[in-house]
């Protein structure tokens, strides 16, 4: 995403808890063989090509904006600290 790759992901949590949304930062397909290749068929058409471009370039933001070593940091510390004051009362 990073370079400007369209991610092929599954349709999972992981990735949305990053706060990535399927079909803006990247397309998901359901972790067949067969659903992959759906998804890269559908998006080697001509017509698709906009909408490709624009994902890509929702990725590389996303990537450069949230993936940050400080925002990630700052994010991991926010969570832990409302994880040990739920637990601890």
């Amino acid at each position: 995403m990073a370079c400007g790759g369209v991610f092929l992901g599954l349709d999972s949590p992981m990735y949305r808890d990053l706060g990535m949304v399927p079909g803006i930062h990247y397309l998901t397909h359901d972790g067949t063989v067969e659903g992959l290749v759906a998804v890269i068929r559908t998006y080697q058409h001509p017509g698709m090509r906009d909408q490709l471009e624009q994902i890509s370039a929702r990725g590389v933001d996303f990537v450069n904006n949230t993936l940050r070593p400080n925002v990630v940091y700052q994010r991991f510390i926010t969570r832990l600290t409302k994880t040990i004051r739920a637990k601890t009362g």
